[in-house]
């Protein structure tokens, strides 16, 4: 294999290369051999750099940074010690005030904790009370406090919190107890909230807890006794932490505190009596200031984003999207002064109002959806498909017309891309980010290989636009021949659809550069009208032909020279409003994910007729092939994946819809 890091001035990215035309810049690295073979889905800005995970080929998967420059990206350390070709796995990225703090795997079975400072040197830690064996180092950084790095430690007989602050190398206990803390933790007002056993009573008697790093006390004694009330899914707003628990009366719901107990209260009962609600995965919770986004199961809305300020009366659902109690794959985040989403396939801005939530723009399927929501300022960037160019990084300002592909790295106008974009990460005024690299022909390096890139924030963008606008050419007379010209437009290369137009009306089937004039032109105003399309902003813009007057019969001449605007503006003509299937009962996706069992699809309910549905079934985001039923036998090689399921619902005339459903729990063992 060839040895990369001795070429990597050469391979990694340059400021200095040009600039590709694209919204924002895209500072692309030159055409060389691939830098990593691999890279992680963790990048963390910290310290003027973007810490990452990568395998160059040469060390294994070992911790880099970058600062988005060749110069800048370094191998940081091989922190795996007992085999120079062994993977350390650097993880757990967690910056706390002048430190970052990750978990690498040192040696087989065994694990630690490192600390980086301003230095760039990692510096492994211990931690106090340690036992021997496998977990005398290692743990789980679950967080902060007032400047302290929490870890969630085993220390023989149970896991305990313990801190380390802006020096030194070794992790103390928090609390002297013998109670097991769990791993889910939210900081407000100087305090970690998390869940803990109950004063020595039981390993199963959790209840919420709350540190400052020196005092530890239980918030509330939800259920006094061996029970506890199992708090879990901890979140906090700018004033509150949130967390979800059971009391024995409601069953699981949203409860509240300000850190006393009679500021601990349920919020809001989404089920009547003891029947538990679920509540979404980590992703499909937001905060915005003193608001919380969430999306329970209701019985009512099905799985819908609500919002709550901490009490019952200010808690309720945004906009009930989908009628019904069905749901589809929803990731939501802060955006502005409310929430973005990324749903199915639908890409979705909201102010918490249900007047304000609004559509802004569908992307293309392609097997996974949109993903990597990042909010940078007052725009957020995602991954999503636009085919034909594959999954490419998305750019939004919160409208309809500011949302669009903005580029697919190396693959920017390669109608073949397969660019796989990871995580946006902003680093200054720069947003850094991986993809494949577009091999050269013969190139032996595996297509997976991934490389860095760059879009500069602080260079204006270049839109797409008509720099010379269309023109005609030839006699405007009855059976002779009219030619159409592209003109000359920006982000080249882009794909063009062409259409001539009678009087401001479209000629049905004239879609290509000649059009042969008819009699039913004669007298009429003929225009050549073009739509670029492509990557960068914004994806599709049309620009028209100054008109051109066609005399009355066969070999009359035009009242107005045939002469071609020159104007640059493109024109964007109004395009035919498709309607939209409407569900009237959502789709629902039940079963246990075991081997043996079968998942099966309760299928939607819609206000048309005729609708046909097809099913694609996924295991981690990649396609089961030859599963096209509206169910799916788990067989043994889907163990430890997570199920979800694609409908796709057409009818002639409607616009298709896409309803995506999971994913599953990981498939177990039968």
């Amino acid at each position: 294999m060839p040895h990369f890091r001795s070429v990597l001035a050469a391979i990694l990215i340059s400021v200095a290369a040009p600039a590709v035309a694209s919204a924002d810049r895209l500072v692309t690295p030159p055409v060389s051999p691939p830098t990593f073979l691999t890279t992680g889905s963790e990048l963390v800005a910290f310290n003027g750099y973007v810490y990452f995970a990568a395998n160059d080929g040469v060390v294994g998967n070992e911790l880099w940074r970058t600062d988005g420059t060749a110069a800048g990206t370094t191998l940081v350390a091989d922190l795996r010690s007992d085999s120079p070709l062994a993977s350390s796995n650097p993880r757990q990225f967690t910056v706390v005030g002048n430190r970052m703090f990750l978990v690498a795997t040192t040696a087989v079975s065994s694990y630690a904790v490192f600390t980086i400072d301003g230095t760039g040197t990692p510096q492994a830690t211990s931690v106090t009370g340690g036992v021997a064996g496998s977990q005398s180092t290692g743990g789980s950084m679950v967080g902060s406090v007032n400047g302290l790095g929490l870890l969630n430690h085993y220390d023989g007989q149970t896991n305990k919190l313990y801190g380390l602050g802006a020096s030194g190398s070794v992790f103390t206990p928090i609390y002297a107890g013998a109670d097991t803390a769990g791993t889910d933790v939210a900081t407000v007002g100087g305090f970690a909230y998390y869940a803990q056993t109950n004063a020595g009573i039981g390993n199963s008697a959790y209840e919420p807890f709350r540190t400052n790093g020196v005092t530890t006390a239980v918030v509330k004694d939800i259920v006094p006794g061996v029970n506890g009330s199992q708090p879990g899914d901890f979140h906090a707003t700018s004033n509150r932490a949130y967390f979800v628990a059971d009391d024995g009366a409601h069953g699981r719901e949203l409860w509240v505190t300000d850190g006393t107990s009679d500021g601990t209260q349920i919020v809001h009962e989404h089920h009547p009596l003891s029947t538990a609600t679920s509540f979404g995965t980590p992703d499909q919770w937001a905060v915005n200031g003193d608001v919380l986004y969430y999306l329970p199961n209701d019985p009512t809305t099905g799985q819908e984003v609500w919002r709550t300020q901490g009490t019952d009366a200010t808690t309720r659902v945004v906009k009930d999207i989908t009628p019904g109690v069905g749901g589809q794959g929803v990731k939501i985040f802060p955006f502005k002064d409310g929430f973005g989403m990324l749903r199915g396939s639908d890409i979705w801005v909201s102010d918490g109002t249900e007047a304000g939530t609004t559509l802004l723009a569908t992307v293309d399927g392609d097997g996974y959806g949109p993903m990597y929501p990042q909010t940078i300022g007052s725009r957020f960037y995602f991954r999503g498909g636009y085919s034909p160019f594959g999954s490419p990084l998305w750019r939004s300002d919160g409208t309809a017309a500011g949302t669009f592909a903005l580029t697919a790295g190396p693959f920017d106008g390669n109608a073949s891309a397969t660019p796989d974009i990871g995580p946006p990460v902003p680093l200054g005024d720069k947003i850094i980010f991986t993809a494949r690299y577009k091999h050269p022909a013969g190139d032996p390096v595996p297509t997976d290989a991934r490389r860095i890139y760059v879009v500069d924030t602080a260079q204006a963008d270049e839109t797409r636009a008509a720099t010379v606008a269309p023109s005609i050419s030839g006699s405007p007379t009855v059976n002779s021949k009219l030619t159409g010209d592209k003109g000359s437009w920006t982000l080249e290369p882009n794909k063009y659809v062409y259409a001539w137009l009678r009087n401001g009306t479209v000629i049905p089937n004239a879609t290509s550069t000649e059009h042969t004039v008819g009699p039913a032109d004669a007298g009429a105003q003929l225009t050549f009208r073009v739509t670029a399309s492509g990557i960068g902003g914004p994806n599709e813009v049309s620009a028209t032909s100054a008109p051109v007057s066609i005399g009355g019969s066969q070999g009359g001449q035009s009242s107005t020279p045939n002469t071609p605007s020159t104007s640059s503006t493109p024109s964007t003509p109004a395009k035919p409003v498709t309607p939209a299937l409407v569900v009237s009962k959502k789709a629902k996706l039940s079963g246990t994910a075991r081997v043996g069992k079968t998942v099966k699809l309760t299928l939607p309910k819609l206000k048309q007729t005729k609708v046909k549905l097809t099913f694609s079934w996924y295991a981690n985001g990649k396609v089961i092939k030859k599963q096209t039923k509206s169910s799916l036998k788990l067989t043994k090689r889907l163990k430890g994946k997570r199920i979800t399921v694609k409908i796709t619902l057409k009818k002639t005339g409607y616009k298709t819809l896409t309803i995506t459903l999971g994913p599953t729990a990981k498939v177990k063992s039968a």
